[in-house]
């Protein structure tokens, strides 16, 4: 049972998704998860309305392509690493959580990041590992970048796109629905 959205080597090989929407990353290390947290950022602020995207960790990529066999993740603590990744996420502003898998594929681990549109966008998140300084990223062809500009102005006005009516409400539950209110309706 797969808890990912779509068929993993499908992902991996691009078939069923636009590859602008899959990055890969051969190993982990501060400096890789400084650019992954800044494409889930970008992912989650789905600029392009494309549903956001995939990072693929422990997968070389030459060109844009996948180089199989997969590198894989085994020297890192898979445990830690989530700690990692959702403890740079809970810094962003707002908070935004993606969907973080390990996989075995071709006999090797990986992780594979989702980071589906955020309800709550625009998001920004930690320009660096250890500060304080946050930015809006978005997605610019394969590339994770500051929403600067234009692209900024842009940015903030997609979230008066989504009607007050249409978006969800994480805070309430089943309670407070009102029986008689429902049955008029």
């Amino acid at each position: 049972m797969s808890f990912l959205p779509i068929n993993l080597d499908d992902l991996i090989h691009t078939r069923s998704i636009e590859s602008i929407r899959v990055e890969y990353k051969k190993t982990w290390n501060p400096v890789i998860m400084e650019s992954v947290i800044h494409s889930i950022c970008a992912y989650a602020n789905d600029f392009f309305n494309l549903n956001g995207g995939y990072i693929i960790i422990g997968i070389e990529e030459k060109e844009g392509r996948p180089l199989l066999p997969p590198f894989g993740v085994d020297d890192i603590d898979l445990d830690q690493f989530q700690k990692d990744v959702r403890g740079q996420c809970n810094r962003f502003i707002p908070e935004y959580q993606p969907l973080i898998v390990p996989v075995t594929y071709m006999n090797k681990q990986l992780m594979v990041i989702y980071a589906p549109a955020g309800e709550a966008r625009p998001y920004q998140a930690p320009v660096a590992v250890r500060g304080g300084e946050k930015a809006y990223y978005i997605r610019q062809g394969s590339q994770s970048v500051h929403a600067q500009g234009n692209y900024l102005t842009q940015l903030l006005q997609m979230t008066e796109r989504i009607p007050f009516d249409d978006r969800r409400n994480y805070e309430t539950t089943v309670d407070d629905l009102s029986p008689t209110l429902v049955r008029s309706f």
